[in-house]
């Protein structure tokens, strides 16, 4: 009799659990009232998350917006720093001009500008060519240290022309060299070239006016 008596309460408290179970765990996801501190942290996250990336859309739309206007601001600065060197890149009597080119980059620590001309005579080719920034002075390191390399195959010397420290290279087998020219720490004139002697090459780059070159490279 006493066990009968106990059965009944055994089976109210199993279902009382399994109700309390059912009415927390809802359609089988932890409810709000169950897990309220949670769900609200998860709530200003998701906030927090949404702000931040509304601050970097803002800050890259205006980098897009002003990047246009910077670009323009720089190119003409560019254009002017090169443009001043192509008249000086002149005609060669007997020799197929085409025409000048050239290029400048500014960046906050460092710059570089070229301008550049080819010639044709028949086979030979020449390639004359101004450069100013980095560049120039590393391509300049030889004539600072004094090099003097001759061999059977060609020569590389160094010497002054005209008050102006020199590179000449030439290359017997292939016909082909080089001068430089050092205008300044960081500026140099350049003619290579391939098909023609040292002393024929030599004559075409005095043809040009070293001097005028240099004061256009010192200008601002």
């Amino acid at each position: 009799m006493q066990f009968e008596k106990r059965r009944p309460v055994r089976r109210f408290f199993v279902l009382t659990m399994v109700r309390r179970a059912d009415a927390g765990r809802g359609d089988g996801n932890p409810s709000a009232a169950a897990f309220p501190a949670r769900r609200r942290t998860a709530i200003v996250g998701g906030q927090g998350r949404g702000k931040t990336m509304t601050k970097s859309r803002s800050a890259i739309f205006s980098l897009l917006v002003v990047l246009p206007f910077l670009w323009s601001v720089s190119s003409a600065r560019a254009e002017q720093a090169f443009q001043r060197f192509l008249p000086l890149l002149i005609d060669l009597d007997g020799w197929q001009g085409k025409k000048p080119d050239g290029m400048s980059m500014e960046m906050p620590n460092a710059s570089m500008t070229t301008a550049t001309r080819d010639y044709q005579h028949g086979s030979a080719q020449v390639h004359a060519s101004v450069m100013v920034g980095q560049s120039a002075a590393g391509a300049l390191a030889p004539i600072q240290s004094g090099m003097n390399l001759t061999t059977t195959e060609g020569h590389m010397v160094t010497a002054t022309m005209h008050g102006m420290q020199v590179l000449k290279s030439f290359t017997t087998a292939q016909k082909s060299g080089a001068l430089m020219v050092a205008l300044g720490k960081d500026a140099m004139f350049s003619l290579s070239y391939n098909g023609i002697s040292e002393d024929e090459a030599l004559a075409l780059a005095e043809k040009f006016d070293w001097k005028a070159i240099q004061a256009a490279t010192q200008a601002k």
